[in-house]
């Protein structure tokens, strides 16, 4: 619930490290979940979401998702073993043509 939260209250994207979950956080929060293969249910590409906010896997919205720098706000919901993930993962939204310059990551340890 408190990631449905997050996403009724930003706008943003939700990184997931597991697709039951991403589909399930998505399908509570009635936005679309860009899963394996980067792809929607719709078979459409992150990079022409036009909506507020979306869930999205970790693993597949990486390398080549320039689509990712519209976004301002990023919760991610699973911590990374590692500084170089962490450092990837905020790079995501901070690229050449970034519309915001005040961007905001949001982790939580659910533990």
């Amino acid at each position: 619930m408190l990631c449905r939260d997050w996403i009724r209250q930003h706008d943003g994207i939700v990184f997931t490290e597991h697709s039951q979950f991403g589909e399930q956080l998505a399908q509570l929060a009635d936005v679309p979940y860009f899963g394996p293969g980067g792809l929607d249910h719709l078979k459409r590409s992150i990079e022409y979401f036009e909506g507020r906010a979306c869930v999205a896997s970790l693993q597949a919205n990486g390398e080549g998702r320039d689509g990712l720098k519209r976004f301002r706000e990023c919760l991610i919901t699973s911590p990374m073993p590692n500084n170089i993930q962490w450092e990837q993962t905020l790079g995501r939204l901070h690229r050449p043509g970034t519309r915001h310059t005040d961007l905001q990551f949001w982790y939580r340890d659910w533990e």
